[in-house]
């Protein structure tokens, strides 16, 4: 008797996933239309790094900027710059999924996990330590360590021919 409850209870809860899917599908396959862009379903692009697995390969396909539809959600995907500098400076307009970034949001609430006005607030405090004389010094040390790095690798390879500029590798400063 109770195997019976069990098998009726897990077959009640398949038909309402399908039929939730079913129904998610359509609507988020109406929005996208609605939208303007292109769109199409599929599981291929829905998996974890795609875009660096892929790299630029669907985008060559479908253009800059396409949609993604699934029962649960509809992904944008963009490699437009136009479109990428909108939204990063319509702020407004393009609102970020702030419930993505629970894992950052573990030390309270900052830049990257709030909206709004609590944006701003975090923004102004924390500007002042991103400018043009930071990200130099940023770059600077990042170009050493990693070509420390390499010269490390090549001295583990039996590698030690720098080509004769003392830089291991190509390098833009």
């Amino acid at each position: 008797m109770f195997g019976l409850v069990c098998a009726t209870a897990l077959a009640a809860w398949m038909v309402w996933w399908v039929f939730d899917a079913a129904r998610g599908l359509r609507r988020n396959v109406k929005a996208a239309r609605e939208s303007g862009l292109q769109w199409f379903l599929s599981r291929e692009l829905l998996h974890f790094n795609w875009s660096y697995h892929e790299r630029f390969r669907p985008f060559a396909d479908r253009g800059d900027a396409f949609l993604v539809v699934s029962p649960w959600g509809i992904y944008m995907a963009n490699a437009s710059p136009t479109l990428i500098h909108q939204i990063a400076t319509r702020r407004t307009d393009w609102v970020k999924p702030t419930e993505h970034y629970g894992v950052v949001e573990r030390f309270g609430p900052n830049v990257v996990t709030t909206e709004g006005s609590t944006w701003r607030d975090h923004r102004r405090v924390s500007s002042s330590a991103f400018n043009e004389r930071s990200n130099a010094v940023v770059w600077q040390e990042s170009v050493r360590q990693a070509g420390k790095m390499i010269k490390a690798w090549q001295r583990r390879e039996g590698n030690d021919d720098e080509g004769g500029d003392g830089k291991a590798g190509m390098w833009v400063e």
